[in-house]
């Protein structure tokens, strides 16, 4: 697991120094000791193998916001804003200095102020 917060955070490689050995070894504890480490995975798991394919006229048209991390880990680079409006209605596109695919455990409070703004802000 800490693989995946090393490569997917904006952390540099020093885990201990963005989010601290404590947080590290709760957050492990309460995955291992509730057993729900699976569970945690599952969403990209069922993605990758049971994916239905979105087809041309799918699309979710609920206002949408998307907060775009500057070290979200793809490594085919940041997909354009076009990709993203052509199957979500996006009424906000936050793009963000720092953190990554991790962004409530790294940027908290960047986090929480985008997603009050979203809400808060007329449509």
């Amino acid at each position: 697991m800490l693989d995946k917060w090393r490569s997917w955070s904006g952390s540099g490689g020093d885990l201990d120094g963005r989010f601290g050995r404590d947080a590290l070894l709760a957050m492990l504890t309460l995955w291992w000791a509730s057993g729900s480490i699976t569970f945690s995975m599952r969403d990209y798991y069922d993605n990758r193998r049971h994916g239905t394919p979105i087809g041309p006229a799918d699309a979710v048209r609920v206002p949408t916001a998307m907060a775009v991390f500057a070290n979200e880990f793809v490594p085919e680079g940041r997909p354009p804003r076009s990709w993203y409006e052509r199957l979500y209605a996006i009424h906000r596109w936050t793009v963000f200095p720092r953190g990554g695919h991790l962004a409530a455990a790294e940027e908290p409070d960047l986090l929480a102020g985008d997603i009050a703004a979203f809400f808060t802000s007329p449509r």
